[in-house]
């Protein structure tokens, strides 16, 4: 008997304390606040972020980790309706990283979230990414709202790159699932997103309909502005512009209230495009300036990659604290062993000792075996976490460059609407030479001269140049290594080319003529000696 009990004290290893149950009330009391930031997500995000951030407080408290990723998700809800991208991925990311494993149906719920919101920002591969594996769960799980939620996302990713066919696929499948499920509020979602398509412009204008009848009844107002933006769209494919602003300015009231800057942006994009249509380019030029305003904030590109570059160091950092307790326990296992050890030799000197002692050791280097398998694969885990870290720090320059090219671009389009009026303007007057006496002729062709020599100025763009050289240092300097005898005005075409601009995008941005920027790109890839089927762009791209 005394030789078991040994035994007993050599062998066993201390049980895990089993955590206190948290009472049902405190739960419910959580669950309030929750509920009610996602009934006022749509309406009021600000007071759905108080009642977010009331639940996260109560839920830390209570200690139960499901009860804090419900409320972060809610929280990273209610900042996406406000327009805050960069504070609703950073919500959403510490809700997927709080989530215990075992909940599969939250993960999915954080992971379908994180791919919407990667639509909204335009990263539509890791959008994708995203769903891919929230319809994983959802399928297993045999969840059919968690199924209908993923094509629905699936259908606005695939609308974003203009594949219109898939989309409208995907999204009726989640429109059929729903309507089995008489969820209206996602039947509303699903007949909006349909609404975005192009081409059968009275069938989509039918499902805005039936969306704003929905909405209307569940007093959603972001959905019901969404709505309404998207119908103004649908009028202006049928070239019903009157009609269209009239649905804009609807969406455009409804936005201002619950200060939804993503459907103010949509709204300023689609004014631009019925008021260049009526040929009100003035009213289009100030639309596209507060778009061009309001998206510098909105899509800030350069926040989100630091967001996730601070999301990957937390978890480098989690896993190296990891590695340093399991490390210590370690240490503390095998002294206490040690001194079991001991009290085993003194207790067992005459029942077995060398039998204990044997066991003993056997034992403790298969655990020593299996801890520094753990430590390894702890180590691997921390360089695949380095690399990672260096991709995304890869990433982030890329979106630099994109954001880089969308401000030139949108420079570029205000610069061509500009001069469509100045030439609108210079015609007009030439028409006027006609009538006029000879000393108003002349007053008026002196009028023309100055136009004409205004719009020849170039515009400053200083700091967008300035932006542009920033973010292609380093590949200017690999290329003046490499071909040290290009002009500077051969380098700026390079960087342009570098980030994929065309032709008649350069020729705008220079003040020049698409026919001058094709020779200067001759004259390039002369100086360059590349062949005549290898792509300039690519050269550029590949140094």
């Amino acid at each position: 008997m005394l030789l078991l009990f040994l035994c007993f004290i050599v062998f066993s290893l201390p049980l895990a304390p089993v955590k206190e149950i948290k009472e049902d009330a405190q739960e419910k009391e959580v669950q309030v606040y929750i509920d009610r930031a996602y009934q006022s997500s749509y309406s009021d995000p600000v007071r759905a972020i108080s009642f977010s951030n009331t639940a996260i407080l109560k839920a830390e408290l209570s200690g139960d980790r499901n009860l804090l990723c419900r409320a972060l998700v809610a929280l990273g809800r209610s900042y996406v309706n406000l327009g805050s991208f960069d504070m609703g991925f950073e919500a959403f990311y510490n809700a997927l990283d709080k989530c215990p494993p075992e909940n599969k149906q939250l993960q999915a719920q954080i992971n379908v979230n994180i791919g919407h919101l990667y639509i909204s920002v335009g990263d539509i591969k890791k959008a994708f990414q995203f769903i891919e594996r929230a319809t994983e769960l959802f399928t297993a799980l045999g969840d059919t709202a968690g199924i209908a939620s993923c094509y629905n996302a699936e259908g606005l990713a695939y609308e974003r790159i203009e594949e219109d066919e898939k989309a409208e696929n995907s999204l009726k499948k989640a429109l059929e699932l729903n309507r089995q499920l008489n969820d209206r509020k996602n039947i509303a979602a699903n007949l909006n997103n349909l609404g975005l398509l192009e081409g059968k412009p009275e069938e989509r204008i039918k499902s805005l309909e039936e969306a704003i009848q929905l909405n209307k009844s569940l007093g959603a107002n972001w959905s019901l502005a969404e709505n309404y933006n998207n119908l103004g769209t649908q009028y202006f494919f049928l070239k019903e512009y009157k009609r269209a602003l009239e649905e804009l300015n609807s969406a455009f009231v409804l936005a201002t209230n619950l200060s939804a800057k993503e459907l103010l942006c949509d709204n300023y994009r689609y004014q631009t495009w019925v008021y260049r249509a009526m040929g009100n380019y003035k009213k289009a030029y100030e639309s596209i300036e507060r778009l061009y305003e309001m998206e510098k904030d909105l899509l800030s590109n350069k926040k989100i990659r630091e967001m996730e570059l601070n999301v990957a160091d937390r978890r480098f950092k989690a896993q190296q604290q990891e590695l340093n307790l399991k490390q210590k326990e370690l240490k503390i296992k095998s002294l206490e062993r040690d001194m079991l050890l001991v009290m085993a030799f003194s207790l067992a000197l005459f029942f077995g000792l060398f039998l204990l002692i044997w066991r003993f050791r056997h034992r403790r280097k298969i655990q020593l075996t299996l801890a520094t398998q753990k430590i390894e694969a702890q180590h691997q885990e921390m360089m695949k976490l380095r690399l990672e870290k260096t991709e995304e720090e890869r990433r982030n320059v890329e979106m630099e460059l994109e954001y880089s090219k969308k401000e030139l671009t949108n420079f570029a389009c205000y610069m061509q609407s500009k001069n469509e009026l100045i030439e609108k303007i210079k015609v007009m007057i030439r028409e006027s030479y006609k009538d006029a006496k000879p000393e108003i002729k002349t007053q008026l062709k002196t009028i023309n001269a100055f136009i004409t020599q205004y719009q020849n100025k170039e515009e400053n763009i200083g700091p967008l140049m300035e932006e542009i050289e920033r973010v292609n240092a380093e590949f200017i300097v690999r290329l003046t290594t490499r071909h040290p005898d290009l002009s500077k005005n051969e380098k700026q075409l390079a960087s342009f080319l570098r980030i994929d601009f065309s032709t008649k995008e350069i020729a705008l941005l220079v003040g020049s003529t698409p026919k001058t920027v094709n020779m200067a790109r001759y004259r390039l890839r002369k100086k360059l000696g590349l062949e005549t089927d290898e792509g300039l762009s690519e050269y550029m791209k590949k140094m």
